[in-house]
């Protein structure tokens, strides 16, 4: 079969295909790669079009992050809560609990964007100020160096800090320029980072200070890799499992 008779036959064509090439071209290193993928996505799909739905919902979702700007521009946390839905529709469509879903996630995560994330948004300190108190907040002094899987978390503080507080100005990831350095933070009072971290105590304010270099262009490439990382692997491994059976 020719690359066009295999697209018709997975459903693979007209408008959707148009948008779907055009979205997902740019984080691939070759059209080759990209068919590729769509090809062994959508040809093993099941009767709920699963994985359909997932290379769709990655699309929908980082092109409303994209499109943020339009509603508040600069406003980093609205592009972090429209991720943060991408990944909680993965979990949902792929059966997996969050607290699992995000260590897979984590995994998916090619060396190069895990240390550009890592070495684009850097931990600076924890501050904090006594509960029941008013007064000043005071530093830790902590030295901690963040895994991808604290950034993941991270994202899903600032996530529920704009859903639950409405707090969408308050902490910032990118940098306009890769050689400017922001200087932000993000207060709380639940823990976010692990123990060896700082572990607040029950109803303690806590704020987590970063320091951020990270584009948000660089960035949304690394997200969406690592989205395209999971959804074949989870795809992969339901294949292998009828294999199997």
């Amino acid at each position: 079969m020719t690359t066009k008779e295999i697209f018709e036959s997975i459903g693979f064509d007209g408008e959707y295909r148009i948008n779907t090439e055009e979205f997902y071209y740019k984080y691939f290193n070759s059209e080759t790669d990209m068919h590729q993928f769509i090809i062994e996505v959508l040809k093993n799909d099941d009767e709920d079009n699963t994985h359909r739905r997932m290379i769709n919902q990655v699309r929908r979702f980082v092109e409303m992050a994209n499109a943020s700007d339009n509603i508040d521009h600069g406003v980093d946390s609205l592009k972090i809560l429209f991720l943060c839905c991408c990944l909680e529709s993965l979990s949902k469509l792929s059966s997996c609990k969050k607290t699992d879903f995000y260590k897979k996630l984590a995994e998916c995560f090619n060396e190069e964007d895990k240390e550009y994330i890592l070495s684009s948004f850097i931990f600076m300190d924890v501050y904090t100020q006594p509960k029941g108190t008013q007064s000043s907040f005071e530093n830790c002094n902590k030295v901690y160096n963040l895994t991808i899987d604290d950034f993941l978390n991270v994202m899903r503080q600032a996530r529920n800090s704009a859903v639950h507080e409405g707090k969408y100005w308050e902490m910032q990831f990118f940098s306009n320029k890769s050689d400017v350095h922001l200087c932000v933070s993000m207060q709380t009072n639940e823990k976010m980072l692990p123990d060896d971290c700082y572990s607040p105590k029950k109803g303690e304010n806590v704020v987590y200070a970063f320091t951020t270099t990270m584009l948000y262009e660089r960035f949304i490439g690394c997200f969406v890799r690592c989205c395209v990382n999971y959804i074949m692997k989870y795809v992969r491994g339901k294949e292998a499992e009828l294999n199997n059976g």
